[in-house]
């Protein structure tokens, strides 16, 4: 019984450290969307208030799911997973319809868990750019992006004003965030790590044989920050060493591979197709 709470306390302080530090991803990520946008007076106060918004209403969201499918609420990694649905939302998404679509994809997310293994953040994120795209074309530019306000140089990417989810830009805030999680024992830091690596080799192979170098798509801040904080969840990922290091090659390769078609959603593809091979994948490590 001892054990048992403690493992349960362990896991709430590793939850709030994770809290902590999609915080401070959002902070960042509401400063560029949010507050540079308005004072270029392209957008009213209210597009800050719409992010902290699309905060509170996910987490009420799975507050609701919650409460209907287990009648309890309790601090688990599903909180989690839906703020790492914010933080890859398109800045110009329209909330409405976002509230709508998430009602109706969370639940069929916890469905599909409860028969398979599946990535949730990855198969709810691709669901909701589907919708997105129905009524109308989206978009991962800003307000002041799409008008071609700002003249980006190699130094505003990696410092984070490129363009990616709300809160995925800034490439050194993720990488602070892979060195602090790597410290904690239940993050596989060895998923991010070898799927990057092996992301670089093959889609600076591909770009070299199409003779098209381009460094954003190598350094794309949405892949990193999906492989860091998507690919790497405990519940759809492998659970053995070796089917770790197998699976975070193939998530690296695929998403290489379909990011030259789709250069923002490849890797949540990719993702859920490794998180779908994730039993197998362990079942093949056994035997290795």
């Amino acid at each position: 019984m001892k054990s048992y709470l403690h493992a349960e306390l362990d896991n709430k302080k590793n939850l709030i450290s994770y809290f902590i530090l999609i915080g401070l991803l959002f902070f960042y990520g509401i400063y560029k969307n949010g507050y540079l946008v308005y004072i270029a007076k392209q957008a009213s106060l209210f597009i800050i208030f719409k992010y902290l918004l699309l905060i509170v209403i996910s987490l009420l969201i799975n507050t609701i799911k919650e409460l209907v499918l287990y009648k309890k609420i309790t601090l688990n990694y599903s909180y989690l997973e839906v703020l790492l649905v914010c933080v890859f939302m398109p800045p110009t998404f329209n909330l409405f319809l976002y509230i709508i679509l998430l009602l109706g994809f969370i639940f069929l997310a916890e469905y599909l868990a409860k028969r398979i293994v599946i990535n949730k953040v990855a198969l709810i994120h691709l669901l909701l750019v589907i919708g997105f795209s129905l009524p109308q074309a989206y978009s991962y530019q800003n307000l002041a992006e799409v008008k071609n306000l700002y003249a980006y140089q190699f130094s505003d990417f990696l410092g984070g004003r490129g363009v990616s989810g709300i809160a995925t830009s800034n490439i050194i805030l993720l990488i602070i965030s892979y060195i602090y999680l790597s410290y904690k024992g239940v993050y596989k830091k060895s998923i991010p790590s070898i799927s990057y690596l092996t992301y670089g080799v093959f889609i600076s192979l591909f770009m070299l044989l199409k003779q098209d170098f381009n460094y954003q798509l190598l350094l794309s801040s949405m892949t990193i920050a999906s492989l860091i904080w998507v690919a790497s969840l405990p519940q759809a990922s492998p659970l053995l060493r070796k089917g770790q290091i197998l699976y975070a090659l193939v998530v690296g390769f695929l998403s290489a591979l379909l990011n030259l078609i789709f250069p923002m959603e490849g890797v949540f593809i990719a993702i859920l197709i490794g998180s779908f091979l994730s039993n197998l994948i362990d079942n093949y490590s056994l035997k290795c």
